[in-house]
């Protein structure tokens, strides 16, 4: 079963590298990209360089990838997404919440205002960064109040996004 949770990364199986690089596709003019950590390793002895380059793979058209940025850009400058702004900065981004079932906060006596997921998965032409925000298990003494989720998640994404991002003035 695929429910809307699923466009933002929230469910079991998968991530926020996972979900930047997915979303990394609609900068990409459709084209998906695996993630890797290494790029290049240089061997002292030598010299000798070896250069690692993910194979690109098109999931999509490039009309499509232009529809989604230019939707994902608009949530961003007047919409939901807008914790996503950052001046000077052309961003394309989807945020959202998870709650916990109903009968699982009245069970447990935890407040009815808690979410235990805060994503947001953002991208400009060149770079794409994916955050979760939240505890990994439901606790008495920590859990994540849905307007700190928010205030959370948008803070973490300008401050990393702040030293990532070209700034292009827009």
């Amino acid at each position: 079963y695929i429910h809307e949770a699923h466009s933002i990364g929230a469910f079991t199986g998968s991530n926020p590298l996972e979900m930047a690089a997915a979303y990394a596709a609609f900068a990409n003019g459709g084209t998906y990209y695996k993630p890797y950590a290494v790029n290049k390793v240089v061997f002292r002895s030598t010299g000798e360089e070896d250069t690692y380059k993910s194979e690109g793979k098109k999931v999509m058209s490039d009309s499509t990838a232009y529809m989604i940025t230019y939707s994902l850009k608009t949530a961003v400058e007047s919409g939901l997404s807008s914790g996503a702004r950052i001046q000077g900065v052309n961003v394309s981004a989807k945020t959202g919440t998870t709650n916990y079932p109903e009968q699982l906060l009245v069970s447990g006596n935890y407040p009815s205002e808690i979410v235990n997921d805060a994503w947001i998965v953002g991208y400009d032409p060149d770079y794409s960064i994916g955050v979760w925000y939240g505890y990994p298990n439901l606790d008495k003494q920590y859990n994540l109040p849905q307007n700190d989720a928010v205030a959370g998640r948008g803070s973490l994404f300008r401050a990393v996004g702040n030293a990532v991002f070209t700034k292009n003035g827009q």
